[in-house]
C-alpha cells in the first residue's frame, strides 16, 4: 500500500470498505471457532476493527486487502482482545483479593448477599473452602468474605482471644498475610474468586 498520513475521503475506498464489512462472515466464523471465548460478537468486533483501520489509513490507489491478510490481521486483533480480557479478569481478581477478601471490606455486605444470587455465592464458597490448606486460613477467609474487620473477631475465630491484644493482633495480621499470599499464588482459587465477584467491573 502507498504511504499516507491520515484519513483520505474517497468514494471508491468507501465502496470497498462497505463490501469488506458485508462480506466478512466467513472470516468472522473462522475467528469465532478459533477464539470461542470471544464468541461471534467478539470475532465480529475484531474483523470490523481491522477493516476500519484499513479504511482510515488507505490511500486512493489502494486495492481491497486480500482474504489472507484479513484473516491474519483479524486473528491478531482477536488475540489482542483475548489478552486484554485476561488482563481485565486478572485485575478483577486482584481487586477481589485486595479490596474484598484481603482488605477487610468484604466482597458483600449481608444485604448485598441477599440481593446477589445468594445460592450461587454459597456454592462457590463451598468450592473454595476445601482448597484452602487449613482451618485457620478457612476461618480468616470466611470472616473476610463476611466483611468482618475487627481484630477481636479474627482473634476469637483463631483461638487467640486470650493472648495480650498486641500479640494477638500481630498473629492475626500474619494469618491475613498468609491468606493473601496463598490466594495470589493459587490459580484455582483465583478463578473461583472471579466467579464469586461475578466478573465485576
Amino acid at each position: 500500500m502507498a504511504e499516507n498520513h491520515g484519513f483520505i475521503e474517497d468514494s471508491r475506498l468507501d465502496r470497498i470498505y462497505r463490501q469488506l464489512v458485508e462480506s466478512g462472515d466467513s472470516v468472522i466464523r473462522q475467528i469465532a471457532r478459533s477464539f470461542p471465548q470471544l464468541g461471534v460478537d467478539g470475532a465480529e468486533d475484531a474483523y470490523h476493527a481491522v477493516v476500519t483501520a484499513w479504511r482510515l489509513t488507505a490511500s486512493p490507489g489502494d486495492g481491497a486487502p486480500g482474504r489472507a491478510f484479513l484473516r491474519f490481521a483479524t486473528r491478531r486483533k482477536a488475540l489482542d482482545l483475548v489478552t486484554s480480557k485476561r488482563a481485565r479478569e486478572s485485575r478483577q481478581v486482584e481487586w477481589a483479593i485486595l479490596n474484598g477478601v484481603d482488605a477487610g471490606t468484604g466482597l458483600y455486605s449481608e444485604g448485598e448477599m441477599e440481593a446477589r444470587r445468594y445460592q450461587e455465592v454459597v456454592d462457590c464458597c463451598a468450592e473454595i473452602l476445601p482448597l484452602l490448606p487449613d482451618d485457620r486460613m478457612r476461618a480468616v477467609f470466611g470472616l473476610r468474605l463476611a466483611g468482618k474487620r475487627s481484630t477481636e473477631a479474627f482473634a476469637l475465630a483463631l483461638g487467640l482471644d486470650r493472648l495480650p491484644k498486641n500479640e494477638a493482633a500481630d498473629l492475626v495480621e500474619k494469618e491475613k498475610d498468609r491468606l493473601r499470599k496463598y490466594l495470589r499464588a493459587n490459580h484455582d482459587v483465583r478463578s473461583l474468586i472471579l466467579r464469586l465477584v461475578g466478573g465485576a467491573g
